[in-house]
């Protein structure tokens, strides 16, 4: 993991990146980025893409996010048509009586939760925007290789909660919309199932929340093309 604090980044700044950190930033539309009036320094870095040990460790909690749904999941299949009366279990029955493709309501989940990460990154991308300047670039992408889809505003600093926001959003927004068509559809199975895969892929997000909220301190994240960069503000560094 990239986070070697301070010194290690420092090294990049000397190879000419410090024009893009720490130049000042103006705020003439009232939103976005953070004013820069106070200087700032990076106190860590997150690269999602280069990183050989974040990796895995995200990958460790997903599959432990998928474990705990799975046993969740399975334990309402067999067990919850007898407790949670009132709720109809249609899909369940369907399964079961072979009105259903177990196959194909897989294959049905699989690309409902395709459709779901894709509508994670436009939220994260309209995000970008409603928080950033005005001038803010956004990118979409994917990595096929790590199995990664991203949107990014490189070289835009955001106000730490602003941040927290953006990363957030997407698996609240996505969630709740879960829950409302399970509600309006009776499929409860089906987007549990839909809604546990998309929050597991959701712990890249996750994770950079929890890094800021574990330093109070922290003024402003810049997001870049591979993950972000947090910082303090000097006067912090100095006490």
């Amino acid at each position: 993991m990239q986070t070697n604090g301070i010194h290690s980044f420092r090294a990049q700044v000397e190879q000419g990146t410090s024009h893009r950190m720490n130049a000042p930033v103006s705020r003439n539309d009232n939103r976005g980025e953070r004013n820069n009036s106070k200087a700032e320094q990076p106190i860590f870095t997150i690269d999602f893409f280069e990183d050989a040990e974040l990796l895995p460790v995200l990958t460790t909690y997903s599959m432990r996010m998928l474990a705990v749904a799975l046993v969740l999941g399975v334990g309402a299949f067999f067990a919850a048509p007898y407790i949670m009366h009132g709720i109809s279990w249609a899909e369940r029955d369907a399964l079961l009586s072979g009105k259903i493709s177990c196959v194909g309501w897989l294959l049905g989940i699989a690309g409902s939760v395709v459709l779901c990460c894709v509508v994670h990154e436009l939220i994260h991308a309209l995000c970008f925007k409603l928080f950033g300047p005005v001038h803010a670039s956004v990118y979409l992408g994917c990595r096929f290789a790590l199995g990664i889809c991203y949107a990014s505003a490189p070289g835009i600093r955001y106000r730490a909660q602003d941040y927290m926001c953006i990363c957030l959003a997407p698996a609240i927004i996505v969630s709740l919309v879960c829950v409302f068509i399970a509600c309006y559809t009776g499929l409860w199975l089906t987007f549990f199932a839909i809604a546990s895969l998309h929050l597991a892929a959701c712990t890249g997000d996750f994770y950079m929340v929890a890094r800021i909220w574990q330093y109070p301190q922290i003024s402003s994240c810049e997001d870049t093309a591979q993950g972000m960069i947090a910082y303090v503000e000097d006067d912090v560094c100095a006490g």
